[in-house]
This record gives structure tokens, sequence and C-alpha cells, in this order.
């Protein structure tokens, strides 16, 4: 009897985790988090969703999270400043424009508010873009900075950062637009679906070429696209584990680099034009010598998919942040080791709870475990290994939390941080 009770009053508080804290109300608070009015504390950095920029001189380091763009400081490794003035939207791109006073800040599923431009120095808002559909994805600055160019679902849009006034726009023949770069000369724009490498006209808008050489490697989706600083030569990666160079005056393959054992998400040149960094899915980062195809180096370190890679303009740091492992590291090139990380960003919340008493906030993440919070100070106080898990919720003396496992259901001491019981939802 007492276990029927005990199994029935165990259910009843998971439907209540789960009506009360549901996942989506708990993404959307999360975003609140940021500096939002009459708050006392703010939890964690965010979690990492977009990509990520490094300033022209190398001094700072723009962030996507769930509550804003972090600008921190690379060499002391500190955050300075947090933009998160676009509601409950996330910004999932952003890029420097070339003189470096400005970060430019793709929105998603926004409305009609689409772009944002921040100053760099302060985090303030300096301008807002607006077009009648469409989130942003990617973003880039023309190299004299005058035009913006940002892809989205499934246009191409080109502004003027002047007038604030959009000058051209073209539809993506195959979908949501993932990655834009423009060529060192301002004349040719590069640009990636779930199919192919899009080559553009800047100044008309017609396209000028399609580039389709991953889908015929294997499956699609082309992650990313860069430019040599020559602009001869556009290296993509994608979801068949390859980087594709091509030459740009041909239109046609020009070396195909193979070794990543999964997805490559991110690519880009150095500044000299002789080494390719490009990072992956299977948590490895890779140094290509640009002439050779050959591998120069392996970089590893992080716990989770990197899903964005950048060199600094003197070549001598390369950025990476894995949006899974909740880091953001810098790489010294030459010994090719970290040289900071920032962390603190959050993995994937599936759910989130407060004590009864209101001193605690318990997280559920992807990597299975909980986190639990000092809610005044937003602290880590400690971090608990657990099952797959997507829901959970505080008993009402707050001594114990549930949470609904893939198994079951799970009961965690809060002092001792061990599994009381576990209640079996499998037949047999």
């Amino acid at each position: 009897m007492k276990s029927t009770v005990c199994t029935l009053t165990i259910l009843l508080l998971s439907i209540f985790c789960y009506t009360t804290y549901s996942n989506y109300a708990a993404a959307q608070d999360y975003t609140k988090w940021g500096l939002p009015q009459g708050a006392k504390a703010r939890l964690g950095k965010g979690m990492l969703i977009g990509n990520i920029a490094l300033s022209p001189d190398g001094s700072q380091l723009a962030v996507c999270t769930t509550i804003g763009v972090w600008i921190c400081d690379t060499d002391t490794g500190k955050e300075q400043h947090l933009f998160n003035k676009h509601a409950d939207n996330w910004g999932r791109c952003v890029t420097y424009s070339p003189d470096g006073s400005t970060i430019a800040v793709g929105i998603d599923r926004s409305d009609n508010e689409t772009l944002r431009l921040i100053n760099a120095n302060n985090g303030e808002l300096i301008a807002i873009f607006k077009a009648d559909y469409g989130s942003v994805r990617s973003v880039a600055f023309s190299a004299d900075g005058k035009t913006l160019v940002s892809g989205g679902n499934p246009y191409i849009r080109a502004w003027n950062i002047a007038t604030k006034e959009q000058i051209a726009e073209n539809v993506h023949p195959w979908g949501e637009v993932n990655s834009i770069a423009f060529s060192p000369d301002g004349n040719t724009i590069a640009s990636t679906d779930d199919r192919n490498v899009l080559l553009w006209d800047a100044a008309t808008g017609e396209r000028k070429a399609t580039l389709s050489g991953h889908i015929a490697h294997g499956p699609g989706h082309v992650h990313s696209v860069a430019f040599s600083p020559d602009g001869k030569t556009v290296a993509s990666s994608g979801k068949d584990k390859t980087v594709i160079l091509w030459d740009v005056e041909t239109e046609s393959i020009h070396r195909v680099l193979t070794g990543h054992r999964d997805e490559v998400l991110s690519v880009a040149f150095s500044p000299d034009g002789q080494t390719i960094v490009s990072s992956s899915k299977n948590k490895i980062i890779r140094l290509w010598n640009a002439s050779t195809g050959r591998v120069k180096a392996a970089l590893s370190g992080h716990k989770g998919a990197i899903k964005s890679v950048v060199f600094s303009p003197d070549g001598k740091i390369i950025a990476s942040a894995s949006e899974e492992d909740g880091t953001v590291k810098l790489w010294d090139v030459k010994t090719r080791k970290v040289k900071h990380t920032f962390d603190g960003f959050m993995s994937s919340i599936h759910d989130i709870g407060y004590s009864p008493d209101g001193k605690i906030i318990a997280t559920d993440h992807d990597e299975k475990f909980l986190c639990l919070w000092d809610a005044q100070s937003g602290h880590l106080i400690s971090k608990i290994l657990s099952n797959e898990s997507d829901s959970l919720a505080f008993s009402p003396d707050g001594k114990t939390i549930i949470v609904g496992r893939i198994d079951g259901l799970g009961l965690w001491n809060v002092d001792t941080k061990l599994m009381n019981q576990c209640v079996s939802q499998k037949k047999g």
C-alpha cells in the first residue's frame, strides 16, 4: 500500500513538473535571465547557440548565447559587456565591422527586426534593421564596411550601413542559408545551404555559380564557407565530413580535404592564407596546409561538438566554441595549447525548477546531469550525474528532486547528491 501511494505521489509530482516547468517555459524564462527588471542575480552565462567572432585587433571576442551576446576581453578572459536587447528572440550570429567599432547581430525567430548593430566598446544598441520576414543565421560585412549581408530562411539580403536600408534581396533556391562570406575585394558573396555553395554578384545580387561538390561526395548540408585572403579560393565544410577547396575562377573543385570522422561544422583561413582550420562534430579541430591539403595538427580539448572556429587577425590565435560543453577556447597557434577558456556557458537545458525555499535552482541538461545553483549568487553548487531525462521537480520539503528519466522516475537526495530510488516505468 505504501509503495502504491509513494508511486502515485511521484507520478503526480512528475505531472506537476511537466505542466509547471515545461521545456518551452523554461527556455523562455532562461532567455530573460540576462538583466531583467528587478532581478537579483543572473544564473550562469547562457547557453552557446550561435557562432563566435574575434575583433579585427584581436582584443575582443563576441559570443552568442541564449541570454544575449557577450563581449569578452581575450587577454584577461573576462566578460566586458552583455547585449540582450532583442526581447525573447535569440542572437544566432555575430560579426565585427572592419574597423572593429561595431558588431552585427543576426536575430532568430524575429517577425521583422532581423538585425542589430551594437557598439563594440560598450555593448549598446546602435541601430535596428527591419525586414518583412525571415530569421538571420549568418552575417558578413564588406571589406569597406559600407555593406552588410545577412542570410536566413531562405533569403540573402544586402543592407546599406549608412542609411540602414535594404538594397538587395535574393531567394536561396534550396532553403535556409547556413553561412555567408564576402570575397576580399567585395565583389562576390559566397553562401551555403542544405545542398550547395552559391556564388553571387555583390553589386547586382545575381547568382554567378552553383558549386555542388558536397552532395556528390555524400550527404549534403553545407555548414560553413570562407574565402582565402587572396579571394582565389573558397573553402566549404559539410555533413559529408570533408572540407572542399574551390577554384573561384574555374568554379571547380581544387582539392578535397579528408580526415575528419564526423560532420565538419566550421572552416576558416588564416590571415596569410597558408593554413585552414576546421572543426568537427566529434570534438576535433584540424589545421591544414592550404597548399598541399595535408594535416598540420589536430587539437583536442572540447568535450562536445565544435560549432564555430575562427583565426585572430594576426593569425596567432584560434577561437573555438562548443555549445555542447559550454566553453569557448582560445588556442595559441604556435604552441597549439589553450591560452584561455571561457567557461560557465550552459549546455542544453531540458527543464528547470526552484526549491520550495527559493534558495536553490535545479537545471536538467543534455549531457545526463543535473546542476544545482545558488539562486542568489548564481554560483554552481554541485553537478549530479544522472541518466537521460527531460523533466524535474522538487519535493514539498525541498529535500528531494524527482526527475523524469527514460527508464522511469529518479529520486535524488539534495544533501547527499545520491539517488534514493528509481521507479521503473517499464513493464515486466
